[in-house]
């Protein structure tokens, strides 16, 4: 759980340090997905699969197996993007 939470506050980090989206501190994991609901990203499909094992382990308490882990890590999709 400890793991999937980092994955979950880089991406966040991620996509808001390259303005990809702007996210209120208020927002809850569904307000970010809206929030990137409408814009045409690379990211959205891997942080929709991230926020949902996310919220099912902080919330369901439903840890992802490791092949899901192992999914989510080698999918990141922020490597080596720089904010232009």
């Amino acid at each position: 759980k400890a793991a999937l939470g980092l994955l979950y506050r880089a991406a966040i980090s991620s996509l808001v340090s390259q303005d990809l989206v702007e996210i209120e501190e208020s927002d809850t994991e569904s307000d970010c997905l809206r929030r990137l609901g409408g814009k045409k990203l690379a990211e959205l499909a891997y942080f929709s699969a991230l926020t949902n094992a996310w919220m099912s382990a902080a919330y369901a308490k439903v840890t992802p197996d490791e092949a899901t882990m192992d999914q989510l890590c080698a999918e990141w999709p922020f490597k080596g993007r720089r904010k232009l």
